[in-house]
């Protein structure tokens, strides 16, 4: 029985009228090579017949897990416009991705036998946290820090320095042969596009982009295994953060079977192996959710700020030069930023965040001006994590930003 038991519902349609059409025959290596231009080169993917899931491979308790595709019409009329597609083109004049007429249904958890997980995962992303007194209330110019997050924060940034936890800032220029930071950046968009299709959280895609870059500045992957490399280190992420990762044949179907499960399955043991199992590295997130604590108020404008820091450091993954700097270093970066830009009337930086985090203003300078020319930046190739947040559950961040930091919140406080 247990080899042979029944899968439940999938969230792919049982049965659908509609029928498969020819897709244009190019492999992803043709895609890679194929443009010379600023045009976009990608499959037209249809509708396909869904995946055989592989009762072998499916997690305890899981069978019951799988829910309807959910066809009904999106709340937001921005998000009516998201389709799925696979990774688009990888050149070496520019990378762009358009979407395609297939829209995979959102992930849900279905009900089990006993009732478990009845409740839907799509409101578990990205959930404004109410600031509790415990560390980050503030009261007038006082400093009410938790000794426990002091000690957890201190812990992490002893542990982010390690030379195994963090990718060499050069291995483009230093380990790659074949690979460029342009590809490096679509790859960041299509892998937000997908975990947000499957409703993965947050923590997930940055841990992808560590294992992915960690991979990276030891072993040479030619471009035509990129997003193979890619897919495998989601799988992986996803079981560190995920109480249910996505089966291997749904990540086949969503680089349109391009990548096997046995290639992935393969790559992911070389991942592991590579990386020696230090699969838990801290992470910009990690340290973001840190900071938003001692950041946030109590004023109406908390979640809109902590949405701001959420979309400003999804930005970050997307520029290969931000690995110079450690994630701490970026994730108070980010709450300078997102400060500016809800209360750019303000000073973004406080001695409370300066003894929390342990940077100044002037040691933040560098790294804020690189994700402010993110923020500024419109008309990218790659602009899916943009539109995520330009949705009004996200409370449209996206489409905020600040003309100019002024140069005076550069400057360090006077003891």
């Amino acid at each position: 029985m247990g080899g042979n038991r029944r899968i439940g519902t999938s969230r792919f349609p049982a049965h659908s009228s509609l029928k498969p059409t020819p897709r244009w025959p190019l492999t992803f290596v043709q895609l890679i090579n194929a443009s010379r231009c600023r045009s976009v080169l990608l499959h037209p993917v249809t509708m396909m017949s869904p995946p055989t899931i592989n009762q072998e491979n499916c997690p305890p308790g899981a069978s019951s897990k799988l829910a309807h595709v959910d066809l009904r019409p999106l709340e937001d009329p921005r998000e009516a416009k998201r389709c799925r597609v696979v990774l688009g083109e990888i050149g070496d004049n520019v990378l762009a991705t358009q979407p395609s007429s297939l829209e995979i249904g959102r992930r849900a958890v279905g009900g089990g036998g006993n009732g478990d997980g009845k409740e839907e995962k799509k409101n578990r992303v990205l959930e404004p946290r109410k600031v509790d007194g415990g560390g980050g209330e503030r009261g007038g110019g006082d400093s009410r820090m938790c000794v426990r997050p002091c000690r957890i924060y201190q812990h992490l940034r002893s542990v982010e320095v390690r030379e195994n936890q963090r990718p060499l800032p050069d291995y483009m220029e230093t380990v790659q042969k074949d690979l460029r930071p342009e590809m490096r950046s679509i790859l960041v968009d299509w892998l937000s596009e997908v975990a947000e299709e499957f409703r993965f959280s947050p923590d997930a895609v940055f841990l992808t982009f560590n294992y992915i870059d960690r991979f990276l500045s030891k072993n040479v992957v030619r471009r035509n295994r990129l997003q193979l490399l890619g897919v495998s280190c989601l799988l992986a992420a996803s079981k560190c953060e995920e109480i249910v990762p996505p089966y291997v044949e749904e990540l086949c179907y969503m680089t349109d079977n391009s990548c096997t499960k046995d290639d992935i399955y393969k790559m992911e043991q070389e991942v592991v192996k590579l990386l020696n199992n230090e699969m838990n590295p801290p992470t910009t997130k990690t340290f973001l959710r840190i900071l938003s604590k001692v950041s946030l108020n109590k004023e109406q404008s908390s979640s809109l700020l902590e949405f701001t820091g959420y979309y400003l450091a999804e930005l970050s993954l997307l520029d290969y030069q931000l690995l110079r700097f450690l994630p701490s270093l970026i994730a108070a970066s980010v709450v300078f930023v997102a400060r500016c830009t809800v209360t750019p009337s303000q000073h973004p930086w406080t001695i409370e965040l300066q003894q929390y985090s342990g940077y100044r203003p002037s040691e933040l300078k560098e790294c804020v001006h690189a994700i402010h020319k993110l923020q500024l930046s419109k008309g990218r190739p790659w602009d899916a994590i943009s539109e995520k947040f330009t949705q009004s559950r996200f409370k449209q961040v996206a489409d905020m930003s600040l003309a100019e930091i002024p140069a005076r919140y550069f400057e360090d406080f006077k003891e």
